[in-house]
């Protein structure tokens, strides 16, 4: 499906678009690169990750690929611990000291689906952020509707930067 300025995707006579005040979200993962592209915005003190879904989200069934929702929260908890340990942070963590997180545990549960051509975001905020550690919750939506949630505990990396 081809993109259009990477704000739009066209699927046959239909057009989707992202919704305002959604920016591509930067990236140098090479992963995230290759399943996104995925929007990001501020929300409080929380963010919001969004990603249209294309075919290649989508499993055999036609329905949006679980793996696809469990790094769209992976991507939304760990930006909002971001967010938590640096006020200005929109996207990954830069060089300016922010530390590097990775992920220690990642629990999901599913109870619902989306289908190519919806919009899908995940609304994320860190819970607590420690010395050491750092848990996160999100909510993913299709449009009003919950699909799946997931809880995160993170570990920052003292003197790695990302």
């Amino acid at each position: 499906m081809p993109r259009s300025n990477h704000s739009q995707l066209r699927f046959g006579a239909n057009m989707q678009e992202v919704p305002p005040g959604f920016e591509n979200l930067p990236t140098r993962s090479p992963f995230i690169t290759m399943v996104g592209p995925f929007y990001g915005k501020r929300d409080g003190d929380g963010v919001i990750i969004g990603v249209l879904v294309e075919e290649k989200h989508c499993n055999t069934a036609g329905n949006l690929h679980g793996g696809l929702l469990s790094t769209l929260s992976d991507i939304a908890l760990g930006n909002s611990v971001g967010v938590h340990l640096d006020k200005s942070h929109t996207g990954p963590p830069e060089k300016n000291g922010t530390p590097a997180i990775a992920t220690v545990s990642l629990s999901s549960d599913f109870m619902g689906t989306a289908r190519m051509g919806d919009w899908v975001e995940a609304r994320a905020s860190a819970q607590k952020v420690g010395g050491t550690l750092a848990y996160a919750n999100v909510l993913i939506y299709r449009e009003d509707e919950v699909i799946a949630k997931a809880s995160g505990i993170f570990r920052m990396i003292a003197g790695r930067p990302v």
